[in-house]
């Protein structure tokens, strides 16, 4: 995740990115500054990536999210957009070109409110 964040930026203009080494430590900097955007591993010390994102909309409401994970199971995809806590879903290694354009995506101006 680390890689990724050093990728994001250099390729989103403007944006700050923050890197959390575990579910906790995400949700202690989410209640510290509600962020635009969340991207999440699946796994993770703490927990898991659906329990996380489940959490912060419980805590913090909807704040749109992308999981990325090296396990490819549909269902895990299924269920966490069932529970409305992911926007997008990758597996890894991510497409770096396609997890970036999911990014802008959800960060273009109209977006951010559907």
């Amino acid at each position: 995740m680390e890689a990724l964040g050093e990728l994001l930026k250099l390729e989103i203009e403007g944006s700050e990115i923050q890197l959390a080494k575990d579910g906790p430590t995400g949700l202690e900097m989410i209640a510290a500054g509600k962020p635009d955007l969340i991207v999440s591993d699946f796994r993770m010390p703490g927990m898991n990536g659906v329990e996380f994102l489940s959490q912060v909309k419980d805590r913090f409401g909807t704040i749109p999210a992308i999981m990325l994970t090296a396990f490819p199971d549909r269902q895990l995809a299924v269920d966490a957009a069932r529970r409305g806590v992911i926007r997008r879903f990758y597996t890894k290694p991510p497409d770096l070109d396609l997890v970036l354009s999911g990014i802008r995506e959800i960060l273009e101006p109209g977006e951010m409110t559907s």
